[in-house]
Parts: structure tokens; C-alpha cells; sequence
């Protein structure tokens, strides 16, 4: 069973304690990662660890959860509410929430919600191993443009950037197109490939990466132009692969 990971978000010190002592006491192979006390600590948290699941409170003292999660729009991520308010349901679930756990939190309840994550993520993999399997030597991609479907080398593809379950690709010759796989798919597809994840939504060519700057994750220039940041946990990734 994999190891998942997790941030608690709660202005409540008491609240993310309690939260802690339950998950650690019932929860199997459940790691948490950071308590937060804000959704400035939330979004930074976020960035540093990139969490399978974000336990969020609604009503904190300067903002609200969905404010933390209005940040993140482009991204997609298994949030659990916990709250003492159950009026937020309905708009939580417009949020594609995947759970909703009042206060005082029912440990069933807990262990459902943690589960229901961990097995959705388990068949996620497990297709994905099936076509990345046959994929792992691919070597061109049919990617999908406006009036029909271009084959792409796959060393002229200069990125991938992933919105939720979708995944747009970008070439040299300046074709776009958009798959309907979140950008995990193709990470797995191309491990054996000039390809780094640089953040959760940009998978890069390194060999059109022209300049790297630093700064607490930095930035990478590349060779189109384009700007796109680099996640601190990423970045010795990055730089690693780019001496090698």
C-alpha cells in the first residue's frame, strides 16, 4: 500500500492538532507533510510538497478555503473539508470537493474519506502503467490540432502543460493541441525521455530549455521564449538533469 501525503489547513491550532492525533492514531500509510494556519502557508505548502490531499477548513480568521482554492483553479487536487459549518456542502462540491467532514470528525467517516482517494489513485496508476507500458519507446505522439491529427516527433515536442485532467502540448514548428489526460500520463510515458517535470503543470523538454534562473524555486527561459517557474522541490531535479 503507498505511503499518501497530506496538509491540514486550519487557522485553529487545537482543530489541526486533533486532526493530527486521528490521522496518525487511525489512518494507515497517511503522512502529513505541514500543518498550516493560512492559506498563504496552504498555497506555499502546496507548491514545496505537492500533497495527494489537502484537508482544508472553510471559515479561517483572514480568508476562506475557498479563497486557497480559487489559487489553484488550474490545478487539480483531492480536497477533504473539515468544518463545523454544514452549510458550505453544496458550494463545496461545486469545488469538486471529495469529501465533506463536519466537526466534531467522525473517525469512520475519516478513514472512508482518506480510502475512497487512495483507491481511485491506485486504478489511476494502474492504467497508467498499462499505456505507459506500451508506450515506453515511443517515438513519435499524434498529437490532435484544428482540423485533424499531426504525428510529432517526440524530441520535437518542447512541453506539456497540464490543467486538471487535461494536458496541452507544444511544438517547435508551433503546433498546439490538447489531450484529454492530465499530465501525469505523459511524465510516465516519457520517463525514458528528455523530459523533467519542472512544477505540477509543466513538463519540459530539457533540450529546449535555453537559460535556468534562480530564485527560491527560480525560472527556466526557453528556446521559444517561453517563461515558466520551477517548483523548489524540483529544482535540484532539474538541475541534476541539466548538468548530466
Amino acid at each position: 500500500m503507498k505511503t499518501l501525503t497530506c496538509i491540514l489547513v486550519d487557522d485553529e491550532e487545537k482543530a489541526r492538532d486533533n486532526l493530527e492525533n486521528l490521522i496518525k492514531e487511525y489512518v494507515n500509510k497517511l503522512q502529513i507533510v505541514k500543518k498550516c494556519s493560512n492559506i498563504t502557508e496552504a498555497s506555499k505548502a502546496i507548491d514545496d510538497y505537492d500533497p495527494d490531499i489537502i484537508f482544508l477548513d472553510i471559515e479561517m480568521n483572514t480568508a476562506t478555503g475557498f479563497d486557497l482554492l480559487e489559487k489553484l483553479k488550474d490545478d487539480w487536487y483531492n480536497v477533504i473539508f473539515v468544518t463545523a459549518h454544514d452549510e458550505y456542502a453544496v458550494k463545496a462540491f461545486r469545488y469538486s470537493a471529495t469529501d465533506y467532514l463536519l466537526k466534531p470528525i467522525d473517525i469512520d467517516e475519516l478513514v472512508e474519506s482518506v480510502e475512497k482517494i487512495r483507491t481511485g489513485q491506485s486504478q489511476k496508476e494502474q492504467a497508467l502503467e498499462v499505456t505507459a507500458g506500451s508506450d515506453r519507446d515511443v517515438k513519435k505522439l499524434a498529437v490532435p490540432i484544428h482540423d485533424g491529427v499531426k504525428l510529432v516527433n517526440i524530441d520535437e515536442i518542447i512541453r506539456f502543460e497540464g490543467t486538471g485532467n487535461y494536458t496541452d502540448v507544444f511544438t517547435d514548428e508551433g503546433d498546439k493541441g490538447t489531450f484529454s489526460k492530465g499530465i501525469k500520463h505523459f511524465e510516465e510515458m516519457l520517463a525514458n525521455k528528455n523530459f523533467i517535470r519542472v512544477h505540477r503543470s509543466h513538463l519540459v523538454n530539457i533540450n529546449f530549455i535555453k537559460e535556468y534562473h534562480k530564485g527560491r524555486g527560480g525560472f527556466v527561459i526557453l528556446k521559444d521564449g517561453t517563461q515558466l517557474e520551477v517548483s523548489r522541490r524540483r529544482k535540484h531535479d532539474l538541475m541534476d538533469k541539466m548538468i548530466s
